[in-house]
This record gives C-alpha cells, structure tokens and sequence, in this order.
C-alpha cells in the first residue's frame, strides 16, 4: 500500500481522482469549443478543418453529457456505498454484547453521573490494577483505532462518525491517557520516536478534539 510508512494528513477522498476526471473532462471541452468557435483550430492541427456541422456538434456534445454523467454517478454511488458502510459498522457496534458490555465497564469507571472524566492513573496501568478495568479499555481504544483507519483511508464517513462518536471518542482517549502513552512508546533500540500503536487514533482525537467541549477531569470518589 502507497500509504503503509507514511499515512496521509488529511483523511483520504476516493471520489477525488474521479472529481478530477470530471473537472479535466469539462475543461477540455471548454477549451475546445473556445477554439473551434474562434476558428484557432490551427493551434492543434496543423491544418486546420472546415469546422464542426451541427450533427457533429450533437454527437459530441452526447458523449460528453454520457461521460461526465458515469463519472458523476460513480462519484454518487461511492459516496452512498461509503456512507452505507459507515452506517453498518456503527449497527454492529451497537448490536454487540461485548462491545455494549465493554462500553458499560468504562462508562461506570471514566464517567461521573455529572458528566465530568475521571483520568486512569500512571501507577493504575503499572501495576495493572483490577478495578481499572484495562481490559475494556484497550477494547474500546482498539475499536477507534479501526475507525480511525477506516476514516484516514476513506473508507468510513467521517462527518457520519464525528457526530455520533466524537464525544466517548475523545473522552475515552482523555480517560486512558497513561495507557496510550505507555502503548506509544517506543521499542527499546528502535530508533522511532513512537510506537505505531493507536497512532491513527492519536491523529484523529487531534483533529476531532474541541477543548470547550470537552469532559471536565474530577476526582474520583474514593
């Protein structure tokens, strides 16, 4: 894959190579008729024709319409395929038990009643602590990571997914922050500045985070 060592910035777009068929399709037959309406035909061809008759312009102007028509239904059925897509895999995660039950676990955990996060602790993680429920956590922090790579590559909507779950998105990452720093360190002897786990996570709580909407940090009642 071209995006394998280096991912893109910016979440990719499928329908974009076919964007640019279409606006090179268009152009072209601007810059033509310009042309033949001119009579600069002499430009392209060294000798230049009589013109084009009006049959000839009707047959023309008809494959144009037929090709800028499939490119702009490709462009409609891949967006709805991907939409369709995402729409399936948020029904999954709603209609599994375990990511339900594990949702219930970090929910009780990270989530005060009030709506405020309660942080996992660096010494939590060191001595995997029962009560932290590491588990659950790592569940959920891998399933973002696959929606992150889902919306990075185009293959997700990102719109769709960022209005349903870019709150326990961001909140959950904010919760787990000690196990996602000791998960993106580095190898010992690698010469990486960090591991590449929940490295596509990483850049999607950066570009999903909005600090006025964030979760308020609260003690946790002992």
């Amino acid at each position: 894959m071209v995006w394998a060592n280096n991912p893109p910035t910016t979440p990719k777009k499928p329908s974009r190579v076919l964007g640019f068929l279409l606006g090179a399709v268009l152009l072209t037959t601007v810059v033509f008729s310009l042309l033949e309406l001119a009579g600069h035909q002499q430009f392209i061809l060294r000798e230049p024709p009589a013109g084009l008759e009006k049959s000839q312009w009707v047959v023309l102007l008809g494959v144009i319409a037929a090709v800028a028509g499939w490119i702009i239904s490709a462009i409609v059925t891949m967006r709805n395929s991907i939409r369709q897509h995402t729409v399936t895999t948020l029904l999954s995660s709603r209609l599994s038990e375990t990511y339900m039950s594990q949702t219930r676990l970090v929910n009780a955990r990270y989530f005060s009643p009030s709506g405020g996060l309660y942080r996992l602790t660096p010494a939590e993680v060191k001595t995997a602590h029962p009560d932290a429920q590491l588990a659950a956590l790592r569940y959920l922090l891998n399933y973002f990571e696959f929606i992150a790579v889902g919306i990075r590559y185009g293959d997700l909507d990102e719109k769709l997914l960022k209005n349903t779950l870019r709150g326990i998105l961001c909140g959950v990452y904010e919760a787990a922050g000690p196990l996602v720093t000791q998960r993106r360190q580095a190898p010992a002897g690698s010469k990486a500045e960090k591991s590449k786990t929940f490295e596509h996570l990483e850049w999607l709580y950066t570009r999903w985070h909005i600090p006025a909407l964030q979760r308020q940090e609260e003690a946790r009642p002992t």
